[in-house]
């Protein structure tokens, strides 16, 4: 196992946080990372994700199978002592009789309680304690919208269609209320409620949150994602820790209750031959969350990818890859003006940086393979 600084938070059930073979980080020497969805699991090895997956999964069958047994011989134990057991003890002449009998009852008893403590306590269960994270905050009221039609995915329509990913003129998209400059984190809570219900659903590819009038320069377009994603960060159900682990770490990626999302962004500061670009949709900042499960659900393999990246440099728009950022999430979350070097530019406040020195010692010669999650939106 490899261990890491900012790990994802934990769940109850192992699995996959993506499709099988994609890594969750891929580091500037091409070290790739992949993580299980529990949270107390990362390794460097795809073949021992799935070993620890799949022992997972049948530790989780013969628990239900004991579980199921148990259920099974405590109510045929209750039947036992209604129709037996009771009537030889209050007939029962012999006080040893009735101090084995007493012994008995018990021994069931306690199997009873231990069956139901089992049940109500799962959790316990899990290799990592849930008391180590701290839940976030309740979620305030919210006005009430439909996210498949919120002004957001209406300003962002004119990047979907545009944009050079094979699967964004289909892709089922949701949003929010746009948030205003200078007013971010009062917006972003207006939001959380329709926030939630798409970490919920299951076949939406995107949630867009707008932020108008941030997207002239690319400090105050990172500065406007960092509030956004902070405020995400502090109502999630599970962990309100995600914005305050080492986003220089290449390890750290975003997620919200217990859900992978992989975070792009666009803003009107990048201009036509970035990948970022707006298409004239106003000095404005976007933010993209797309679920894991996306990726799983529309079957994106390592040709698909290959085949985005090529539709993007075709258009003079290239993607990044990891002779580049590094597939660093931060860094591919808030894309620099100039990504050609392995810099990571630093977009979140400099105080929750553990390092001053902003220049990544990456390795430029790496010749990994590119193995990207691209863009879905």
């Amino acid at each position: 196992e490899l261990s890491m600084s900012a790990s994802p938070p934990p769940q109850r059930e192992c699995g996959f946080v993506a499709p099988k073979g994609m890594p969750q980080a891929v580091d500037a020497k091409g070290n790739k990372t992949y993580w299980c969805k529990c949270g107390a699991f990362v390794t460097q090895s795809p073949e021992a994700l799935e070993v620890h997956v799949s022992a997972a999964s049948e530790r989780k069958f013969r628990r239900k199978i004991l579980l199921g047994a148990g259920g099974v011989g405590a109510l045929l134990s209750i039947r036992w002592v209604s129709l037996q057991a009771l009537p030889l003890l209050t007939s029962s002449s012999s006080p040893t009789t009735a101090l084995l009998t007493l012994v008995v009852l018990g021994a069931l008893l306690a199997c009873c309680c231990f069956f139901y403590y089992q049940r109500r306590n799962r959790s316990t269960l899990s290799s990592t304690p849930s008391t180590l994270y701290r839940k976030g905050k309740p979620i305030p009221e919210c006005p009430e919208f439909d996210p498949a039609t919120a002004p957001s995915v209406e300003a962002f329509r004119v990047v979907q269609k545009n944009t050079h990913c094979l699967f964004a003129s289909k892709a089922k998209v949701w949003g929010g209320l746009a948030c205003r400059k200078g007013y971010e984190r009062e917006d972003t809570m207006r939001n959380l409620e329709a926030f939630k219900k798409f970490s919920d659903a299951k076949d939406v590819d995107g949630f867009v949150l707008q932020i108008t009038g941030t997207g002239d320069s690319w400090e105050s377009h990172g500065k406007a994602v960092f509030s956004v994603l902070s405020v995400l960060g502090e109502y999630d159900p599970v962990d309100d820790g995600i914005m305050k682990q080492n986003l220089r770490g290449y390890t750290w990626a975003f997620h919200w209750d217990s859900k992978y999302f992989f975070l792009t962004s666009f803003a009107g500061c990048y201009d036509s031959h970035h990948p970022r670009y707006t298409f004239g949709a106003g000095p404005h900042s976007f933010v993209m969350f797309q679920p894991g499960s996306s990726f799983s659900r529309h079957r994106i393999t390592k040709e698909i990818r290959e085949a985005i990246q090529a539709n993007f440099k075709k258009h003079g728009r290239p993607l990044y890859d990891s002779r580049t950022v590094g597939r660093h999430n931060a860094t591919v979350a808030v894309l620099p003006l100039d990504f050609s070097n392995k810099r990571i530019h630093r977009w979140w406040p400099a105080a929750d940086d553990d390092d001053d020195n902003d220049d990544d010692d990456g390795d430029d010669d790496n010749d990994g393979d590119d193995n990207d999650n691209d863009d879905n939106e």
